[in-house]
């Protein structure tokens, strides 16, 4: 087939083309909306030595940034904010009902590149949940390091951990995406469209046009009749050949317009030398 038979074909079904392309919009929204919404919030902490954190003056002058100590204990506490007693520590300020490893699976941690600061990012089933979390996750790894760096009382330690940005309440879910939805069920629904076009045309043997008899046959075509004009395609309109004579001389018609253009053709194709 060509190019063109195919493009044929595709404007022939335009019409379960865009039926199956809204059959995927639907399935795809409907999807998103059996889906469980996953929000997501970050909290951000910063880590400075107990001495920095207490003298205004020092903070003022030098910075968190050039608080030298605190930056190299940076890379043993995002260590210890993988610890399963950070993790049990969140789970039992929030009383949330899951084992360490799902709290861990529900976070992100990072130290932005020249910082002392550590990002928690945390994914929830709501807006407050996610906050929470994160807000918990570092709340917790500052008192594991008190634990650990100090005698286990709040602040014994010699760096701290201060959350400098408390999680902010996100106004949309993480997943599932509205508009990706609908962009993959479109499209799928569209390349479903297509295909069944194609697979219509390429199997459908019907001849629809005089330009389709001379392709298949290779003899040009003589002449056509033409529809009835009763707004179907029918060759002839049967309310007008309700006589027996009529329907008669109807198909002595045709049968004899079939054998003169046969007779006519095999005449132009002979070839007179033989």
């Amino acid at each position: 087939m060509e190019l063109r038979e195919y493009l044929r074909g595709l404007r022939r079904h335009w019409l379960a083309i865009l039926l199956m392309t809204l059959v995927g919009l639907a399935t795809a929204f409907g999807w998103y909306l059996l889906q469980a919404p996953v929000y997501q919030a970050t909290a951000v902490g910063l880590v400075q030595t107990k001495a920095i954190a207490d003298d205004p003056n020092q903070s003022t002058s030098l910075g968190p940034q050039f608080d030298g100590y605190a930056r190299s204990k940076l890379p043993t506490y995002m260590e210890m904010a993988t610890w399963k007693d950070v993790a049990e520590g969140a789970i039992n300020e929030l009383g949330l009902n899951v084992s360490a490893d799902q709290a861990f699976g529900r976070i992100t941690l990072e130290n932005p590149s020249d910082t002392n600061l550590i990002r928690v990012t945390a994914t929830g089933e709501n807006p407050q949940a996610a906050a929470a979390l994160a807000s918990a996750w570092l709340k917790s790894l500052s008192t594991t390091i008190d634990k650990t760096e100090g005698d286990g009382t709040q602040g014994s330690a010699d760096v701290a951990i201060a959350v400098k940005e408390s999680a902010v309440l996100p106004t949309t879910p993480l997943f599932p995406d509205l508009r990706t939805s609908l962009i993959v069920g479109g499209v799928l629904g569209l390349g479903v469209g297509i295909a069944f076009a194609l697979m219509r045309t390429a199997s459908d043997r019907r001849i629809r046009s005089a330009d389709e008899v001379e392709s298949h046959t290779g003899l040009p075509v003589v002449g056509t009749i033409p529809l009835a004009d009763v707004g179907d395609t029918r060759l002839f309109d049967a309310t007008t050949l309700s006589e027996t004579g009529a329907r008669f001389a109807s198909r002595k018609l045709c049968g004899h317009c079939g054998r003169t253009s046969s007779s006519w053709m095999s005449t132009t194709r002979h070839d007179p030398s033989s």
